[in-house]
């Protein structure tokens, strides 16, 4: 299976209306624009319609290298022209940074621009779709081989039945107050989230997506558990304990993690996140916590920065961890035993 030939089905999932202004942008080179055309055209099948523009590395170093600074100003009216669409869908070739070779001296206008090209677009629906390319995998740290298999398998889905398990996940955790996660026989721990708001990761603003996240009332959270695996700085450690008390971490199994926490002011040591990865086709582990995260069945716990989660935690640090839970409990009825969800819950496994 060829990344192009998933295009129909992730459109598909886009919700798109009809007549919709779509802007999809390719940040990539000219060798990528077959995939812009193909996004273009499904998107144009679906009713939309799209508006092409392209962000070249290469471009945008002979551009800002050749032209003064004098005329690197980009006026106010330059960006009125993106506020007409409803949604921008980002076709990610590679990460939109300059390359290393960018003139130096040019760096301040290529900044101010992209600072008011995203401050203008964050406030339209962005879709951000990270393709399987070598620059991709080369940016986190993976094998292109090993990457390429899985994020072609984590975008080759059934988009409406990841959706429905979202539902299927919200409705239950609706009305519910307390979560309470198991990771052995005995440690578990429990949180409140009444008055959070669950945040859904349909594949509608991210791809690959999957997951259902909330930010738990920090203060509620008790308890002890076991991760698998943890890495602080670069060590990696194994069957790390930590416990709970009124959302803070005070005491681990892992000195180390202690001792980073205590060297990060703000905050760093509080329960910030839990989520819930809901992508069937993800089946192998990269490694890279974004992708790892939304594998079907795995959880995630982190610390730190909660903001964006609909928490109270300003810390400048975040740390995540992932595990299988050995059960999970939602006021006190499981859902999940031995790292599979209750059959009873009406998710549909494809």
């Amino acid at each position: 299976m060829k990344i192009i030939d998933v295009v129909p089905s992730m459109v598909q999932a886009l919700d798109i209306n009809r007549n919709e202004l779509i802007l999809v942008q390719l940040w990539g080179e000219n060798r990528d624009k077959i995939m812009l055309d193909r996004f273009s055209i499904e998107i144009a099948k679906v009713g939309g319609i799209p508006f092409q523009m392209q962000y070249s590395r290469e471009f945008l170093k002979e551009y800002f290298s050749t032209v003064s600074a004098y005329n690197l100003d980009f006026p106010p009216r330059y960006f009125e022209i993106f506020k007409p669409f409803t949604t921008i869908v980002d076709i990610m070739t590679y990460p939109p940074t300059p390359p290393d070779d960018f003139p130096k001296d040019k760096l301040p206008q290529y900044t101010m621009y992209m600072e008011q090209l995203f401050k203008t677009l964050g406030q339209t629906r962005t879709v951000q779709i990270k393709l399987p390319t070598p620059e991709n995998a080369q940016a986190v740290g993976v094998e292109f081989k090993l990457f390429e298999e899985v994020i072609v398998n984590a975008l080759n889905i059934d988009y409406q039945k990841l959706k429905h398990n979202c539902n299927v996940l919200l409705r239950l955790f609706k009305s519910a107050q307390t979560i309470t996660i198991h990771t052995d026989y005995d440690r578990k721990l429990s949180f409140g989230i009444q008055g959070r708001r669950w945040i859904v990761d349909d594949c509608t603003t991210d791809m690959p997506g999957g997951e259902i996240y909330i930010a738990p009332v920090e203060e509620s959270v008790y308890g002890e558990i076991l991760i698998p695996e943890i890495k602080v700085e670069t060590r990696i450690f194994n069957d790390v304990i930590m416990r709970f008390d009124r959302g803070k971490l005070v005491e681990s199994s892992c000195p180390e993690l202690m001792n980073y926490l205590e060297s990060i002011p703000g905050g760093s040591d509080i329960f910030a996140e839990f989520g819930i990865g809901l992508n069937q086709g993800i089946t192998e582990k990269l490694n890279y916590f974004p992708i790892d995260k939304k594998t079907f069945g795995l959880t995630h716990v982190s610390l730190g920065n909660n903001q964006k989660s609909g928490g109270i935690v300003t810390s400048s640090s975040r740390m995540d961890f992932l595990f299988t839970p050995f059960m999970m409990e939602v006021d006190r009825e499981i859902i999940m035993e031995f790292g599979e969800f209750d059959q009873d819950l009406g998710l549909e496994i494809f």
